[in-house]
């Protein structure tokens, strides 16, 4: 009976790790899939900023294939993330699109009257400069919204080094204190 309870103490250590390793491994997965989602869509929609030249020789366009990845990176982020992550996307997609309409506001005032109405054209080049930083900010917003989940994995390895390392200084003292001088 004793080595029955044995085997089954083992099996049961045995299933135990296996669903610890399954845990650890999802949560793994969880965040590699995390981290890709948030740094591609970073990198795209830094690739947009970086893109519009405030130059009236380029037209807009509206197909823009950054704007369609943005787009597509945005659906993944939503099931990927929680719910207030989804709302700082909407936020950084509205600063975007209010950004792009100062962008064509400004590119057509330069077209018509270049930068002979220096009144209109400083105008529209502040409403420009004001809504590309709502959009860097709430870009920035977002990135400090989804530090919190990729940084997720490893704060139960994080916090469990430093009790571990308790742990061994505390059995090393009760070690000390009760081992015996050798002779």
């Amino acid at each position: 009976m004793e080595a029955t309870a044995w085997i089954a103490f083992g099996a049961l250590l045995f299933a135990g790790t296996q669903a610890w390793i399954a845990y650890r491994k999802l949560r793994l997965d969880l965040f590699a899939k995390r981290y890709e989602t948030w740094e591609a869509l970073n990198d795209a929609i830094n690739e947009r900023r970086e893109k519009q030249p405030l130059d009236p020789s380029v037209p807009y366009e509206g197909d823009d294939p950054a704007l369609i990845r943005i787009w597509r990176l945005q659906r993944s982020m939503r099931v990927l993330f929680p719910i207030d992550v989804s709302e700082c996307l909407e936020r950084v997609h509205k600063a975007m699109m209010a950004r792009d309409i100062a962008h064509m506001e400004a590119t057509a005032v330069l077209r018509e009257k270049g930068w002979v109405d220096q009144a209109d054209m400083t105008a529209k080049l502040a409403d420009l400069r004001a809504a590309d930083q709502e959009w860097f900010d709430a870009q920035d917003e977002l990135g400090h919204l989804v530090h919190r989940y990729v940084r997720q994995y490893g704060w139960i390895e994080l916090a469990s080094v430093h009790i571990r390392r308790r742990a061994k200084r505390m059995w090393r003292a009760v070690q000390d204190r009760f081992r015996r001088p050798v002779r």
